[in-house]
């Protein structure tokens, strides 16, 4: 296929695929998410260098990784995921990296996908839910302190490196990752979720894959790896204790839960900073991936690059999968 070898030919290094969202009659459609015909015409036309996960380490161990080599990962432990991807890889006999969270799986809430949920089924676009939102954040008590800096700050810069963020999806997660506190986020989220009557216990069930899909990928030799306890937004801006209890609790977990212990993980968000790398040394990860495509000499074994799987549907079929 032209348009994957000019792809390779841009991106001429060794790299993870990064997948989050994908729809059908039973999962919502959300921003960025596909359908399983996409996903099948996708891996169709990468299978050609798509390796297997234990390969995949195996030659990032000898430093013998090709300059064409990819690798399919997924992100938050998505049920969606599972029931849409997982038969896909089947049909082409491949298997992948699974970053997962494991707040869900200890009988916790994980905010961030309850949130996207949320907004994707109780508005109409997700410009009714961003106007919902301003609006009431507009209306906040604490709206006062933090508005000088909403006033100044260019929303168009932030997250630059995701050509499809609208104005709208920057301002948001500007706000939710840099302005709010976690408190002020939760309770103004808390609050238009009470306006909509949206059901929580309800929806916890939709979202995240259970142990038995876990293990079940797992024993067919998908890789199960670290994505932080309870995703936070912001990892690499915790202390180090926070930070530490975050991946420590990720992975005794995963161990507990699946008799392996990881040596593979994925920064939520993209965020960490040097605390975050040395807790992951201590844990005994090998490999970590972000979520670009930018690449630095200084860059550790804890920062691989991963290209988000809209950006490569731009790159291989333009308007043909729109």
């Amino acid at each position: 296929m032209k348009a994957f070898k000019k792809y390779l030919s841009a991106y001429p290094y060794a790299h993870g695929i990064m997948f989050h969202y994908f729809h059908n009659e039973i999962h919502p459609p959300s921003q960025g998410s596909i359908t399983q015909e996409q996903c099948l015409l996708l891996f169709e036309s990468i299978r050609s260098s798509v390796i297997q996960p234990e390969e995949w380490i195996d030659k990032f161990r000898k430093g013998r990784l090709c300059s064409s080599d990819i690798c399919i990962t997924f992100d938050h432990g998505l049920l969606s995921q599972y029931d849409i991807a997982y038969p896909i890889l089947q049909r082409f006999g491949m298997r992948a990296f699974w970053f997962v969270n494991t707040v869900s799986l200890n009988g916790e809430i994980e905010h961030l996908e309850l949130y996207r949920y949320f907004r994707n089924t109780c508005f109409k676009t997700i410009e009714d839910f961003y106007k919902a939102f301003f609006f009431a954040l507009s209306k906040q008590p604490f709206f006062e302190a933090i508005e000088n800096t909403l006033h100044h700050f260019n929303f168009s810069s932030y997250l630059n490196e995701f050509h499809f963020y609208t104005y709208n999806d920057r301002k948001y997660r500007y706000i939710r990752d840099k302005v709010l506190t976690s408190f002020q986020y939760h309770l103004l989220m808390s609050q238009l979720m009470m306006q909509k009557d949206f059901d929580v216990d309800k929806t916890l069930k939709k979202i995240w894959m259970g142990m038995p899909e876990l293990k079940k990928l797992s024993d067919e030799g998908h890789i199960i790896g670290l994505h932080g306890h309870s995703h936070p937004t912001q990892m690499g801006t915790l202390s180090f204790d926070e930070q530490k209890r975050e991946y420590t609790f990720n992975d005794e977990l995963l161990v507990k839960l699946l008799g392996k212990k990881s040596i593979i993980m994925a920064h939520p968000n993209n965020s960490y900073n040097q605390d975050t790398l040395k807790i992951l040394q201590k844990l005994g990860i090998e490999i970590g991936f972000r979520s670009n495509m930018i690449q630095k000499e200084s860059f550790t074994a804890l920062e691989q690059p991963r290209q988000d799987h809209t950006i490569l549907i731009d790159n291989l079929f333009k308007e043909r999968l729109r």
